[in-house]
């Protein structure tokens, strides 16, 4: 059936989506069924009427299976049927004859057919052309309604068709003054002139662990590219290189200028390690800033670009060109990130979280590029000894799986781990939650071996874990000084929480994620002469949630000291302390991070391999025992559902974009807790940071925990209240005050600490 385009065609607004699906093709109209609703919710949110738009497909049927693939010739979508090449045709002819104010492309079918681009989210907010008409593409409404974190991004688009569509008129234009390819003389002159400059963006390029070029922006249209190193030479001779490179060391010197950048964290390792350049004012992270008003969504720059500014989409210059197009790329970085930074100021006025990105965010800066700067040292002869002992291991699993199941069997490959444990062992097959797809990932396979008593699954368990403590922490690359070395996140997670991964040059790893335990841990030791200190926040997120959720009787037990756990324990298995055993105590240790966070008895259940009768009677004993728990979490879903955003007793505040239902719930039920914890340990780092005696460096920051190196003969007292002082820190939730204690521990290397005494 044909489904004709709906609306007048003197609408300032035109909706082009790509082909009727199901419920299209039975009514006869363009977007009724379920993307029309995401579609119509959008239109109604950015204040625009769907009745005075036009609503139309690039193709007006069905194709068989929705498959928009069948319209074109070869599977590369390349080459369009004569029937597809003669509607874009039409289409494009129909923009120029009736030339609305604004035409918007849902999804990556229609903005290939209007503007004969590809890539919908590389191009989608972007205000393009065709015929002299704007054009501004966005995601599909079906998509969104697959992937309801794209909700958010899409309403960004539609409020900008609402205000292009009350004019025909293009934005004037951006009238850039970029000076690339300068002469010395220019290269000097504009960095005197920077001194004068209230705001200076700043961006560098690089290849080979080499500053290529570095950017400064002035306003949304001012910027300099100052080439430094091309191909395998120097741009400059070695006298004006010197000069330069003195003059830069400068400008970033100077108080009364603000600087800013986009991820300032990978720029400044750069400067300092390459050039010994300190930047004394940085004013605004723009990607750090942004994930402070919005956590959720994305932050490279492409996407402010496309949020903040009315430039087209221009990322996919480097490599196009040659050096003249890198320099011009540079120049429209600094000049997005200067412009991006103006626009999100307001927003973090407006919003309410300047202070806290003023305050927390943007003061774990230096000590996180310090303490990447520094790495940790690693005992070379341990970590060659524990690579032979665990390889040693893996070959004699891998030899005891291969006899138990009578043929070879490669645990890490995905497809023939499906084979083996769907149609050789019969087992259940377990599928990803987000995707629905089938999978024999770590998670299949630990929940399969928790239902099932088999040991081969064990095997394979511990051969994987074998695999990734080699991959990921033995065999990692180390720099020349034999350190290692991790690039924190302040923007990897969205409860502040930070993430990390490799270095800024692409050596360490992640070391957030290691083992507890002598095993990997025992080969972190400090320099000569220091040793290590440790300080751990002690049962950080339990203690939160007693006091978020008013639940006197766990604030009391937690007040008492001693171990909460296995007090917990003796009350719910009804036994004395004493013959309490450490599974029971292990239980109820997962009992409380489950009921603390509305884990539903199936899950709970299957995570600590119990029945799901067992598991829900032994949630009930603990909601029974801690009843406002329950209450607290019916508040957090009374304030979800009032306002949709949760604030911090530390003042971080996030807004929750995804789609109604237990999983959003159970996410904002651990969001205050986990975001404090962090935001509480990170604040202790800001605190001692610039507070640290000589000699004294923080080293790692490991979630609940941070690591310090100190020289051996400090006087543990004063080690002692120097961590105390700066790291138990009172908060006041619902009027009572209240500290998490800190437990310091000792030691020559990270894997064996002790209490420190004094």
């Amino acid at each position: 059936m044909r489904v004709k385009g709906e609306g007048r065609l003197d609408s300032k607004i035109w909706l082009i989506g790509e082909a009727p699906g199901k419920q299209e093709d039975l009514k006869g109209k363009p977007f009724c069924g379920g993307a029309g609703m995401v579609l119509n919710d959008l239109l109604i949110r950015a204040k625009i009427k769907r009745e005075e738009c036009y609503v139309d497909n690039i193709m007006q049927t069905r194709p068989p299976g929705n498959d928009f693939g069948h319209f074109y010739k070869d599977k590369s979508r390349k080459h369009p049927t004569d029937a597809l090449f003669e509607r874009q045709f039409e289409v494009r002819r129909m923009i120029k004859e009736h030339r609305p104010n604004v035409v918007v492309p849902l999804g990556n079918e229609a903005l290939k057919a209007v503007v004969m681009k590809d890539g919908i989210m590389k191009w989608r907010g972007s205000i393009l052309g065709c015929g002299g008409v704007k054009v501004i593409p966005t995601i599909h409404p079906a998509m969104v309604m697959r992937q309801y974190d794209f909700f958010p991004i899409s309403l960004f688009d539609f409020k900008r068709i609402k205000e292009e569509s009350l004019t025909p008129e293009f934005p004037r234009g951006y009238r850039d003054n970029f000076i690339i390819n300068p002469t010395f003389e220019q290269v000097m002159g504009t960095l005197d002139v920077l001194h004068k400059q209230p705001y200076v963006s700043f961006d560098i390029e690089t290849a080979g662990k080499q500053i290529v070029c570095i950017g400064f922006g002035w306003s949304k249209e001012d910027a300099i590219c100052i080439p430094i190193f091309y191909s395998t030479n120097s741009w400059w001779s070695e006298e004006e290189e010197i000069q330069i490179v003195r003059a830069i060391r400068h400008l970033f010197a100077n108080p009364e200028v603000n600087f800013i950048a986009q991820n300032a964290q990978f720029d400044m390792v750069y400067l300092a390690d390459k050039w010994g350049v300190e930047v004394r004012n940085l004013w605004m992270d723009t990607m750090i800033a942004f994930h402070t008003t919005y956590p959720e969504l994305k932050k490279g720059l492409d996407f402010l670009c496309s949020i903040y500014t009315k430039r087209p989409y221009y990322k996919d210059m480097p490599g196009t060109g040659g050096p003249t197009t890198l320099w011009e790329y540079n120049c429209l970085d600094t000049v997005v990130t200067w412009e991006s930074a103006m626009e999100i100021r307001k927003e973090l006025e407006e919003f309410g979280t300047m202070e806290f990105y003023l305050n927390h965010s943007h003061k774990l800066i230096k000590p996180l590029i310090q303490m990447q700067r520094r790495g940790v040292r690693i005992d070379l002869v341990k970590r060659r000894e524990i690579e032979k002992n665990l390889v040693k291991d893996e070959e004699d699993l891998l030899d005891r799986l291969h006899r138990a199941i009578g043929h070879p069997l490669n645990p890490n490959s995905p497809k023939q781990m499906k084979e083996f444990l769907y149609e050789e062992l019969k087992l259940p097959i377990q599928r990803n939650r987000a995707t629905g797809n089938v999978t024999a990932d770590e998670n299949a396979i630990e929940a399969l071996a928790r239902r099932y008593s088999n040991p081969v699954l064990s095997l394979i368990i511990d051969i994987r874990k074998i695999r990734k403590l080699l991959s990921t922490y033995i065999r990692v690359e180390l720099d020349e000084d034999g350190r290692i070395r991790t690039g924190y996140q302040l923007t990897g997670t969205v409860t502040g929480r930070l993430s990390a991964r490799e270095s800024v040059y692409g050596t360490g790893s992640n070391l957030q994620q290691i083992p507890r335990g002598e095993l990997i841990r025992g080969m972190f030791i400090p320099d000569k002469g220091m040793h290590f200190i440790n300080a751990d926040l002690s049962q950080a997120e339990a203690r939160m949630v007693a006091y978020l959720s008013q639940e006197e009787r766990l604030q009391r037990l937690f007040e008492r000291g001693g171990d909460v756990h296995k007090e917990n324990a003796s009350i719910i298995f009804k036994k004395p302390l004493s013959q309490v055993s450490g599974e029971e105590r292990q239980l109820a240790k997962t009992l409380i991070h489950a009921s603390n966070y509305g884990i539903g008895p199936r899950t709970f259940a299957r995570y600590v391999g119990i029945g799901e009768n067992e598991g829900r009677d032994l949630l009930n004993r603990y909601y029974t025992l801690y009843p406002r728990i329950k209450m607290w979490h019916r508040e957090i879903e009374m304030e979800l559902k009032r306002t949709r955003t949760l604030i911090t007793p530390l003042g971080r505040k996030r807004t929750f974009f995804g789609r109604w239902g237990p999983d959003l719930l159970r996410e904002a039920i651990a969001y205050i807790p986990q975001s404090t914890v962090s935001d509480l340990l990170n604040l202790g780092i800001v605190r001692a940071f610039p507070n640290l005696p000589p000699q004294w460096e923080l080293l790692m920051q490991v979630h609940d925990s941070v690591l310090l190196q100190v020289p051996v003969d400090a006087d543990p007292m004063h080690v002692y209240k120097f961590v105390k002082h700066y790291f138990e820190i009172p908060l006041i939730v619902h009027r009572k005050r209240f500290v998490i204690p800190i437990e310091i521990k000792v030691g020559m290397n990270w894997g064996k600490m002790e209490e420190l005494r004094v």
